[in-house]
Order: structure tokens, then C-alpha cells, then sequence
């Protein structure tokens, strides 16, 4: 009997081990880096000196305010927050839009594309996608088993109506005090950086994820971000876009240091607490930001787009504004 025992339960470690390397594998030969961009001709007839318009969204995956949630999943629902995307986008019409938890193939939003989806519709478009979430079997949330993520395959993706130049990401640590199988299914976080052309003039979009639920995880991300930022401040336009995770209310450090760097502004205008992002079926914290550098940039208008209503957990924020002539700045 022991024997038996025995038997079963080194099997059943052996089948475990075998799951979670395979469940936290790759689904393809990819890295986080993978880059789609597409229509490069694209020319939408602006350049220096008109009024732009840049829109940061965390998609949630079109998942509304049940993201998270150990819930039954529709396909209706996914496909009628797609439609309403799409609507919203043909009323803002937005040059620049940096998505965060925009799905490409994964199970809990159906399969669906939602790069190909929203751009398709969006007509002359570039995209630059970096995946960030790339697992076989993400065992999340954690019950009922039915409920389970599944395959994920996911990213943060920037759209552009104006030529990309070139593009890159660069993954951020892992949350530091987290296990190690907690990180091994865990997603990464990014920075992507999108230089795109508008007239002469070479501008950079970072689009950001930061940690969420570590705080000092998310000082490191902030610091990076930081240093990302001056590398380029003096001498591009800059759009720092994203879902910090941060809100002023708290007086969160990193913020705070954001707005000390050389020339960065926050696109929202004071009272800061006015702005609320999250979530968006009853908002009452602001985590989604547009940064820029005023010696290129001037600001027009900021806008919470409420009517986006609960497509996703997160409200997107929209900016329009003027890049300056470099010669008459």
C-alpha cells in the first residue's frame, strides 16, 4: 500500500513538473520584442504647428469590469466592445494611441485579434505591438479551474497615422517580492518606445505598463522611466503615455518625481482629482496619464472620454495638442 502510495504521489509530481514547465512556456518562438508594424505610406496631411491627437487606453482585453473576475465569459460581449471601440475611434479620430492589455490570441477574449480588429477599422494606420504576456496556460483566476485565463498571448501595441521610424521595448523587472512561479506566469511589463515622423520632425511615443501591485517594483519602473525620458527630452517632442498604476491622490513618490524632471507636464490641469480613470463603471482613481515636454510640446485640451463607457475596466484619456517648429522655439 505504501508502495502504491508511493507510486501515485511521485507521479503526480512528475505530471505537475511537467505542467508548469509547459504551462509557463512560450507559445512561439518569439520574445517580448516582437514588432508588427504595418502601412508605412500612411499620411494623414498634418505636420508641425496643427493640432494633434494622442489617446492612452488600458483595452483590459475588452473584457469591461468583469477582467479579473472568476466569471462566465460571452463572446458577445467581447465583440459588441469591439464594435464600440471602433465607433469610438471614427468620432475622436486620434492620430497617436498607445493600448495597454490589448489581446492578440488568447483564449479568455475568444481568439480575437484585437490589433488587426481595431486597425482594420481605423483605416491607414501603423501599429508597433510588443508582447508581454505569452503562456501556454495561465492558471488565473485561480477557481473554479473553468474559469482559468488559459492561453494568453497579449502585448501593449501603439497605432500612428504618420510613418514609424523605428521602434523598440524594453521589459521591466518583475515584481521583487513576489515567488519566483508567481513571476514564471506573471506578465511583463514595458516600456515601448515608437519614433514616428510627423513633417520633418521625429517624436517619441513611450507607451508604459507599470506594475501594479508591488510598490517598490513600481519605483523601480518609475526610475527607469525616468532615465528613459531624459535620454530624449532635450532633443525630441515626447509623448509618455500609459497606465502607471499610480494615483496623485496618494501622493505615490514616483509621480511626484515625474513632474520634476526638465520640461515634463502632465496633460491634466488642476485640480489634478477632477480626472478619474478607474474604474470606469464608478470612477474614483486616476491611474492613466499623457506626459509631455513643454519645450516641444503645447498642450490644447484634455479630455476623460466617459462615453467610452465600460468596454474596458479603464477610461481612456485623450490630449490634443501642437508640436512646436523647432526654429521657432
Amino acid at each position: 500500500m505504501r508502495k502504491t502510495l508511493g507510486l501515485f504521489f511521485a507521479l503526480f509530481i512528475f505530471a505537475f513538473v511537467l505542467f508548469y514547465f509547459w504551462a509557463s512556456g512560450s507559445n512561439r518562438a518569439v520574445t517580448h520584442d516582437e514588432m508588427l508594424i504595418s502601412n508605412q505610406s500612411s499620411d494623414v496631411g498634418k505636420g508641425i504647428g496643427d493640432t494633434l491627437t494622442a489617446i492612452s487606453y488600458n483595452l483590459g482585453y475588452l473584457s469591461g469590469m468583469i477582467n479579473n473576475m472568476a466569471v462566465e465569459r460571452e463572446e458577445n460581449i467581447f465583440h459588441e466592445n469591439l464594435t464600440l471601440t471602433n465607433q469610438l475611434f471614427a468620432i475622436n479620430k486620434p492620430d497617436i494611441v498607445g493600448f495597454q492589455e490589448i489581446d492578440i490570441d488568447s483564449k479568455r477574449s475568444f481568439n480575437y485579434n484585437q490589433v488587426d480588429s481595431i486597425s482594420s477599422e481605423m483605416g491607414d494606420i501603423n501599429t508597433y505591438t510588443s508582447l508581454n504576456w505569452d503562456k501556454k496556460y495561465v492558471p488565473f483566476p485561480y477557481w473554479p479551474l473553468r474559469f482559468h485565463f488559459g492561453k494568453i498571448i497579449s502585448g501593449q501595441s501603439v497605432f500612428s497615422r504618420f510613418p514609424i521610424r523605428k521602434a523598440e521595448s524594453q521589459r521591466l523587472i518583475k515584481p521583487l517580492n513576489a515567488p519566483f512561479y508567481y513571476n514564471d506566469f506573471y506578465l511583463d511589463r514595458l516600456i515601448q518606445k515608437v519614433f514616428i515622423v510627423i513633417g520633418d520632425q521625429e517624436v517619441l511615443v513611450m507607451n508604459v505598463h507599470l506594475e501594479a501591485f508591488d510598490t517598490e517594483t513600481r519605483q523601480v519602473h518609475f526610475e527607469t522611466v525616468k532615465q528613459q525620458y531624459l535620454k530624449y527630452a532635450a532633443t525630441h517632442p515626447v509623448i509618455l503615455m500609459g497606465d502607471f498604476n499610480s494615483n496623485f491622490e496618494d501622493q505615490e513618490v514616483g509621480l511626484e518625481t515625474l513632474l520634476a524632471l526638465p520640461f515634463l507636464r502632465v496633460c491634466y490641469d488642476t485640480p489634478i482629482k477632477k480626472y478619474l480613470t478607474f474604474s470606469s463603471e464608478k470612477p474614483t482613481v486616476l491611474l492613466d496619464y499623457i506626459f509631455y515636454n513643454d519645450n516641444w510640446i503645447e498642450k490644447v485640451d484634455v479630455k476623460i472620454l466617459k462615453e467610452a463607457g465600460q468596454i474596458s475596466d479603464h477610461l481612456p484619456v485623450m490630449m490634443r495638442f501642437v508640436i512646436k517648429d523647432k526654429n521657432a522655439r
